[in-house]
């Protein structure tokens, strides 16, 4: 199958209102898991952002939650899109058929599309597609031996920021919304992930290991990299940008041999104001000290925006 060709897709999936706002679920463990470096401090989970109003980066007033999950029971352990009402009611299965291994997605601002990272039926490695929510198939955008995953909308949904490992390590890359006009962003010696695009248009948030797993800065062709919390003896990874693109929230850590998590910051993209948003949770019983992971399984780490407040909350799983 080519980059750009439609691929057949049952009947609408969803409508949706407008004028509502999104929960956007971050997928923040990485993908696949040999892709990055030092993430076990258990700043590795999941963000969360609400976002209130249309013009919110990546988010689309449509009032429906997006989240992953695997099926259950004697199904695959692969992970499926799903969208459910903000109280829980009415979740809708969005996977497109022949489309297994869900890994990251993002809507579209316009609420219109899900660009979204999953292996099709036939194929061996995991790519970016975009799915129409309101019907009329799913058009493939890119094509290659390795992975494509975490993509990331431009506010006027022309572009798309993501990351691939086509070169050997994962890099930061932009395409057109249709897949056209590829072009790699960053080209640093090591493993570079997890692009955010600002929601002024004008910079794109990444991790990258080139700089001891730092969360970087850079314009969305690639030049002007700037690294935030360059002095610092610590890990920041995951950025997102609250709504009005004057905040940044990242997961912090501390690198081994403790990894000891520091919980969820939020700094200004000029590099000042750096608060503590929320503090690590661990789990009960979890092995701590040198040489250990600070948790015993899985960490899930929320940042909420909504009506231009932040609220934040943590929570921890067992793996």
């Amino acid at each position: 199958m080519r980059v750009g060709e439609i691929c057949p897709n049952p009947a609408p999936l969803l409508k949706r209102p407008a004028n509502a706002s999104l929960l956007f679920r971050r997928r923040v463990c990485g993908y696949p898991r040999g892709v990055q470096r030092g993430l076990g401090v258990c700043i590795t989970a999941t963000a969360l952002l609400v976002a209130a109003g249309a013009e919110a980066h990546g988010f689309a007033a449509n009032g429906r939650i997006g989240y992953l999950r695997p099926l259950g029971g004697n199904e695959p352990p692969y992970s499926r899109l799903f969208a459910i009402n903000p109280d829980g009611s009415g979740a809708v299965d969005l996977t497109p058929s022949g489309y297994t291994d869900v890994r990251s997605f993002a809507w579209s601002p316009d609420g219109r599309r899900i660009a979204f990272s999953a292996i099709r039926d036939g194929d061996h490695d995991p790519e970016l597609f975009v799915l129409n929510v309101g019907g009329g198939g799913v058009r493939r955008l890119t094509d290659n031996y390795l992975a494509d995953f975490q993509p990331s909308w431009s506010p006027d949904g022309r572009w798309i920021a993501f990351t691939s490992i086509r070169t050997g390590l994962s890099q930061i890359y932009r395409m057109r919304s249709d897949g056209t006009a590829q072009r790699r962003l960053t080209n640093a010696f090591g493993n570079c992930d997890s692009p955010a695009w600002s929601p002024r248009g004008g910079l794109i948030a990444f991790h990258c290991a080139m700089a001891s797993e730092k969360v970087a800065l850079m314009r969305p062709d690639g030049t002007h990299v700037r690294i935030l919390l360059r002095r610092t003896n610590t890990i920041e990874t995951k950025p997102a940008w609250s709504p009005d693109g004057r905040m940044i929230a990242c997961g912090r850590g501390m690198p081994g041999p403790s990894w000891e998590p520091l919980g969820i910051w939020t700094i200004r993209p000029d590099g000042r104001s750096l608060r503590r948003g929320l503090g690590p949770r661990r789990q009960p019983g979890a092995v701590q000290g040198p040489g250990r992971r600070p948790w015993n399984g899985a960490a899930d780490e929320h940042v909420w925006h909504h009506r231009g407040r932040a609220r934040m909350a943590a929570h921890t799983s067992s793996a």
